[in-house]
């Protein structure tokens, strides 16, 4: 069973490999214990990092990159911290948020956009 589940993350995950590798890493390594999502202080009812990587996984990048989530992460780190993987959740999570600045569709804040107009 692990085995089939592998080789389905490397299928989806394949058509991304344009990726920051960090994110690939973090994305293709997640085993999807939840673990990060319940330390994280911004997890938001759309998304969390686990969901966030799970929907990387299955190709969905562009849900990732349109959710309020990758803005409402303070950078604390607990998710890092909480991974039983090791993986460094926070870092990956912040280079989406890079991605999601250049995404037609980002949902910018507002007032982190008056912070730097």
């Amino acid at each position: 069973m692990q085995r089939n589940s592998t080789l389905l993350r490397e299928i989806t995950l394949q058509g991304l490999k344009w990726l920051d590798p960090v994110i690939l890493h973090t994305a293709r390594s997640c085993t999807n214990c939840g673990r990060c999502g319940g330390a994280c202080l911004a997890r938001l009812r759309d998304l969390s990092p686990a969901r966030a990587f799970r929907l990387l996984q299955l190709g969905r990048l562009d849900e990732v990159l349109t959710s309020r989530f990758l803005w409402a992460c303070i950078g604390c780190r607990r998710c890092t911290w909480s991974c039983p993987q090791g993986l460094d959740v926070s870092k990956a999570v912040v280079r989406l948020r890079r991605l999601a600045a250049r995404h037609p569709q980002a949902r910018f804040p507002e007032h982190l956009m008056r912070l730097i107009m």
